[in-house]
């Protein structure tokens, strides 16, 4: 329960579109020796290894927020996030959990040390992240939210 689950494709995909460089490989490889990678999965099985993680990376895709995004909120694991320009838009909290992204494996690393120390700092984390996502993702919600960027 008490680890780093991730598991999905590592890549290297320059968006010139946006001009940004999604690096997952890189990342990965500098704190893969924190992170527990069973591969790939059935779907449902994949589900609850998020659920049975007590944190989950969400490293950037070639689409933010990507479904891993979702997945992970929806599980109950607290999100570790590679830092991005997503601004969620939510009335109470626009940096929704911005102490737990990360641009670099150090800051990664600092994270995850502030967590493990702190236990009611990832209490706070949790309840935060929990709140979020029980008042805002919903069907009506995650709709009005895709069709306004669309």
């Amino acid at each position: 329960k008490n680890r780093i689950f991730f598991t999905g494709t590592l890549f290297h995909h320059n968006d010139e579109q946006l001009n940004y460089v999604r690096d997952r490989r890189s990342i990965y490889n500098k704190i893969k020796k924190y992170i527990y990678n069973p591969g790939r999965l059935p779907y449902n099985n994949f589900l609850s290894e998020i659920r049975n993680s007590k944190y989950s990376l969400d490293l950037n895709g070639v689409g933010d927020p990507n479904r891993r995004t979702f997945e992970i909120l929806s599980q109950g694991s607290l999100m570790i996030s590679e830092h991005n320009d997503l601004k969620w838009p939510f009335e109470e909290d626009d940096n929704f959990n911005d102490e737990l992204k990360f641009k670099d494996e150090k800051e990664f690393y600092k994270i995850m040390e502030k967590l493990i120390k702190n236990p009611d700092f990832y209490e706070n984390c949790l309840e935060n992240q929990n709140k979020i996502f029980n008042k805002y993702f919903n069907v009506v919600w995650i709709k009005s939210y895709i069709l306004h960027f669309i």
